[in-house]
């Protein structure tokens, strides 16, 4: 199989702090997990879902979320995990506007045509790690928790409504910064995305 994950910062590896590149990251681990698929890394820091960032308008997702489909087809599986830096504070995005992005990118998703084989590509979407607003490393968050929270329930009953797999991702361990992922919570996604994709 081929898997794609397509994200933000916490898909392409990024440190706490140090802002290095982890190799620990979660697709490292689930190419280790899963040796026999290939596991495509589609991660980009600051990427957005569809909020538009003046200053970085190149991440927005949704704009570069066809010609990725479209390049890497064809593939059997998309892991799509964003939704982090459409929390920030000068965005001023609700948890209502959030659901809309996401219903934006399942319907290019179920509208992309098929593999050759006929079959469908599979969508699991992750929602939003934790994210500790108390720190003062990212002042774009502050208050930003209690809308990430209201924003992964939406999500979620969406995405069940639907029977599109969900992982709520609360109990993954974030670093210092309160916002990125450590080895551990790396770790954790891993397998639950594949459990998933191993029907466990």
């Amino acid at each position: 199989m081929r898997i794609l994950c397509f994200g933000d910062s916490n898909t392409w590896g990024y440190t706490p702090l140090t802002g290095e590149r982890n190799i620990n990251r979660w697709t490292k681990v689930l190419q280790s997990i899963l040796p026999d698929d290939e596991i495509i890394e589609e991660g980009l820091n600051a990427r957005t879902m569809c909020t538009l960032d003046s200053t970085e308008p190149h991440k927005n997702g949704y704009n570069y979320l066809l010609p990725c489909l479209e390049s890497h087809y064809e593939f059997d599986y998309l892991i799509l995990m964003l939704g982090t830096n459409d929390l920030k504070t000068h965005f001023n995005n609700t948890p209502k506007d959030m659901l809309e992005m996401v219903k934006k990118f399942i319907k290019v998703v179920k509208n992309f045509w098929v593999n050759r084989d006929g079959s469908k590509v599979k969508l699991i979407i992750c929602g939003i790690p934790p994210v500790d607003d108390t720190k003062k490393v990212f002042e774009n968050y502050e208050g930003t928790t209690k809308k990430r929270n209201e924003f992964n329930m939406l999500e979620k009953k969406y995405c069940e409504e639907r029977n599109i797999p969900f992982i709520d991702n609360s109990d993954l361990e974030i670093g210092l910064d309160g916002i990125h992922l450590v080895d551990s919570g790396h770790l954790r996604l891993a397998i639950k995305i594949s459990s998933i994709i191993k029907g466990e």
